[in-house]
């Protein structure tokens, strides 16, 4: 939307109409993608199917400017123009070409030139307007109608139905959808523009409407207030209200809620303090941000996943623990238990494990258990996980 108004504004104001939707971010935010890890099924995007392992990021991928991304089996991004190309695995149609064949460099999602990116300021990864994982994309156009296909054995598409999908298929008729985010194998997540968070697919409990097992193959309402939805690969949500409020829900066994216990949540409970920015990692760990640039961690830390310098079941944390650093907003993503963030000057950090297929783009198969410093600098916060690797983009 056009801003309307003149007037010297400080970054909060910037700030407080973007989350009003009364202004959007014209900013520079398209790059070069660089991927790294395994290269099964072409997954590198660097029109090569051979397994070939990618040691760090050193390969960019071809094209011109691409403005987004996402990452999973099937991998996407968006380019300046608005197309959406997709790359890597497509056992369930997941990467939208009306086929199942897998795909070493991107191709287009048909014709269309209206697919949305993240252009908040932020670039968070608890903003995504498409996600991908286990087989199954959702993704937002910019008139705000939300789009799914792929992997549906237990409604995650979102169809009122079990059925897959080999191309884009409409969820509904809304036209007021903001963030999408996926949690576990067959459970989506979607955030509209009111606040209302949405959910579908296997419940399992951790939907978040309460507990009991069942399938919701439509979207289903899980509550109001929400500025943002995050989600990852494991059974783990959260949700950062208008007031900067942290809400959690999901499995506890390892602490991995945050509230100093083990205990379960099949609704939202709240983490204390004021937050910006959260992503889960796989189903025993969760990651938030705070306004100053500080990054918490909490769970399970077998392999030293939460960047305190320790591992094993004795570095578990069942609350919030600063992880050293002052960090960029949203720079951060997951690899199973791999680790890759970025601070404010632009460089970018891995930490965790396992890393025998170089996940954390080290160029070595070492574990770290705290913070270390990938090549290069220049990097804008744009990350995504690929199965044991990652894929980020830099200006």
């Amino acid at each position: 939307m056009a801003a309307t108004q003149k007037g010297v504004w400080d970054l909060q104001d910037v700030r407080d109409k973007q989350l009003q939707s009364e202004w959007e971010y014209a900013g520079t935010v398209g790059g070069t993608i660089y991927t790294w890890g395994p290269n099964q099924y072409g997954r590198l995007g660097q029109n090569s199917p051979t397994p070939t392992q990618r040691k760090y990021p050193a390969w960019a991928l071809s094209g011109t400017t691409w403005t987004d991304l996402m990452g999973g089996e099937g991998k996407g991004a968006t380019r300046e123009d608005g197309t959406l190309w997709m790359w890597g695995r497509n056992y369930a149609g997941q990467l939208g070409q009306n086929n199942k064949t897998d795909q070493s460099s991107p191709v287009q999602i048909g014709t269309g030139t209206d697919w949305a990116m993240r252009s908040d300021a932020n670039f968070a990864n608890d903003r995504l307007k498409m996600v991908t994982q286990n087989a199954r994309t959702l993704a937002i156009k910019t008139d705000g109608t939300l789009w799914s296909w792929g992997y549906n054995q237990f409604g995650g598409l979102g169809h009122n139905n079990n059925t897959r999908y080999s191309s884009p298929t409409q969820v509904g008729t809304d036209t007021n959808w903001k963030y999408v985010n996926r949690v576990s194998d067959s459970c989506s997540f979607g955030l509209k523009t009111d606040g209302t968070l949405w959910g579908w697919g296997d419940n399992q409990g951790y939907m978040g409407n309460g507990p009991g097992s069942v399938q919701h193959s439509s979207p289903t309402l899980i509550g109001g207030g929400f500025e943002t939805i995050g989600g990852a690969a494991g059974q783990i949500t959260m949700g950062i209200k208008t007031g900067g409020e942290l809400y959690i829900w999901g499995p506890g066994t390892y602490g991995q809620l945050g509230q100093n216990d083990r205990t379960s949540q099949t609704v939202p409970v709240q983490i204390p303090g004021t937050w910006t920015a959260a992503v889960t990692s796989g189903t025993e760990q969760a990651y938030a941000m705070k306004g100053d640039g500080s990054l918490w961690a909490w769970g399970t830390n077998e392999v030293g996943q939460l960047g305190l310098n320790k591992n094993g079941s004795a570095g578990r944390v069942s609350s919030p623990t600063q992880i050293p650093g002052t960090w960029s907003t949203a720079a951060w993503v997951t690899a199973w238990a791999g680790i890759v963030a970025n601070k404010t000057d632009g460089t970018m950090w891995s930490w965790g494990g396992p890393n025998s297929n170089y996940t954390l783009g080290l160029n070595n198969t070492n574990s770290y258990s705290s913070p270390t410093q990938m090549s290069g600098t220049g990097w804008n916060s744009k990350i995504s996980r690929l199965p044991n690797g990652a894929m980020a983009m830099k200006q």
